[in-house]
């Protein structure tokens, strides 16, 4: 979708100069004062403003170099154009530009043509392609003085920033970009994004210090209620008795996952698009509300499986683009997986659930202090099981709320992805003694059948974060740390007329299961008891 860039640009003249201040820039109230489009980019200095939130991340960018290498197409600069379109988006374009205006503003139009307009990074109109700079990659004009009115030249516009070779010095950039406005205030409102991020000062500014002073958060909640089948698969079996029917047994596991969350990012990138180079980047995250799943297993024939790693939601939250470069594309998903080793025909009904009031971190991870605090929330608990089957089991449940920052920075000269994982767990094991034998039809059970034996719940999580790709000058490989670790123990029970406490079975790793041959059963699931539940 093409959003306007109207209002959307902070030209030179209005950032003071030296500190290139742009304090609370992302306020809606500011924006109207700062955006000038009469201002023109001219000087060497220019910045960028965009978002709402919602089409995209509330973002500034601040590009600045000598007057030779950046300079300006829109009206204030005395140039008109034909021939863009305003969703250009990438590759070239050829347009026409005729040097028109008040006799202030044409007397700006040499400005484009000072050393060479080749390779010039310009800023474009509200009304011409979807990034607020272009380069000029070619252009035909007779003559390299000074450009009268009325005159048109024809010039081939492009993205392509990393084929500048000029030697007009170097070409500085910094953006700061973020989901909060409150945080994209804070961001900028206290020390210059050049000084800290460009010109890599001593007085760098701690990102995550700043949300911490953000004491509202405008951040909508994302809120999911969804019951879905992660696993299903049956088998069929023998009659259990002479002259009896065959019939059909099924594992399947079914799961309803409820999240509600706010969601924060804030990302900051400095460098230099002549010669390109980043020097410096850091990304906060921050998850603050509850996640959990309630699952449940019906296991009527025996044997181990793994659902593996789903993807059970995902949503995309507001980027921020500026071609040629730097994307920044966030998403917020919800991951689950369950892996169990069941000895015995079983329903078990069981789930994870984390309170996480303050999550929050910062990468790289020594640019801030890392900050975590779950709590766990008790969830109901039933265990149906055949009890004339001697028989150990387990059960291991996981829910990921993840928050992925994707970045590609100077036409790929730079990609990773920043992540933020919380994992919840939940590991039930159980085992079980025969107490009475079944008499008659497989399908019922004596009156006097039972079972005892004992089984455990415990609970975890684990907060890390980390990146996977290269950026030069930032890192140079996959990289993953943790935050925050947390485990307990839920219950620990036994049952029966004469529970006898064995060594529970330890739950199995992921990596070591493989799905075996289901095994049918001996009842059918109708004929369980209940043997736990609250």
């Amino acid at each position: 979708m093409y959003t306007s860039k109207k209002t959307l640009f902070v030209a030179a003249s209005l950032i003071p100069s030296g500190a290139l201040a742009l304090s609370s820039v992302f306020s809606a109230s500011r924006l109207s004062q700062l955006n000038n489009w009469h201002e023109p980019c001219t000087k060497g200095k220019c910045a960028y403003t965009s978002g709402d939130g919602v089409h995209g991340a509330f973002s500034s960018f601040i590009i600045t170099g000598s007057s030779s290498a950046l300079s300006d197409l829109t009206e204030a600069a005395g140039w008109k154009i034909d021939g863009c379109s305003n969703d250009w988006a990438e590759g070239a374009i050829t347009v026409q530009i005729t040097c028109d205006g008040t006799e202030e503003q044409v007397a700006q139009c040499d400005g484009l043509f000072e050393g060479d307009a080749v390779d010039t990074i310009v800023r474009l109109p509200e009304n011409c392609g979807l990034g607020p700079f272009g380069r000029i990659a070619a252009i035909t004009t007779s003559s390299t003085k000074f450009r009268r009115a009325g005159q048109t030249h024809e010039v081939t516009l492009d993205y392509a920033f990393d084929q500048i070779t000029h030697d007009r010095g170097e070409v500085e950039f910094a953006v700061a970009t973020s989901n909060s406005e409150e945080l994209g205030n804070s961001l900028l409102s206290t020390h210059s994004l050049l000084s800290s991020f460009v010109k890599r000062s001593e007085n760098e500014t701690n990102l995550l210090a700043r949300w911490e002073k953000t004491h509202q958060f405008d951040i909508p909640p994302i809120n999911i209620d969804k019951s879905f089948n992660l696993f299903s698969t049956s088998i069929d079996c023998p009659a259990p008795t002479e002259g009896g029917a065959g019939f059909s047994a099924s594992v399947s596991v079914d799961a309803a996952v409820k999240v509600d969350a706010q969601v924060g990012f804030g990302f900051t990138v400095g460098g230099k698009i002549f010669p390109p180079k980043i020097n410096k980047m850091q990304v906060i995250g921050t998850l603050n509300g509850q996640a959990g799943a309630d699952f449940t297993i019906k296991a009527g024939a025996k044997g181990v499986f793994d659902t593996g790693d789903l993807t059970i939601w995902t949503a995309g939250l507001p980027g921020a683009n500026i071609p040629g470069i730097l994307s920044v594309g966030p998403s917020f998903n919800i991951l689950g997986s369950l892996s169990a080793d069941v000895g015995v025909e079983a329903v078990v009904n069981t789930g994870v659930k984390w309170e996480f009031p303050s999550l929050k971190m910062a990468f790289p991870q020594d640019s801030g202090e890392q900050i975590a605090e779950a709590n766990q929330v008790n969830t109901p608990f039933t265990l149906s099981v055949d009890p004339t089957v001697t028989a150990n089991g387990n059960v291991h449940a996981e829910v990921t709320p993840r928050i992925d920052l994707g970045v590609k920075l100077l036409a790929g000269l730079a990609e990773a992805t920043v992540y933020l994982d919380l994992v919840a767990d939940a590991t039930l094991g159980m085992n079980l003694e025969a107490q009475a034998p079944v008499s008659g039809d497989l399908s019922s059970l004596d009156a006097s059948a039972s079972a005892s034996g004992c089984a455990k719940l415990d609970a975890g999580v684990h907060v890390k974060a980390g990146a996977k790709g290269k950026i030069a000058g930032v890192f140079d490989k996959d990289v993953d740390y943790t935050i925050f670790e947390k485990s307990i123990n839920v219950f620990d029970k036994c049952f029966g007329a004469n529970p006898t406490k064995r060594a529970l079975v330890s739950p199995i790793q992921r990596s070591a299961i493989a799905r075996r041959d289901f095994v049918c059963p001996n009842l059918s699931l109708e004929a369980l008891t209940e043997l736990l539940s609250f």
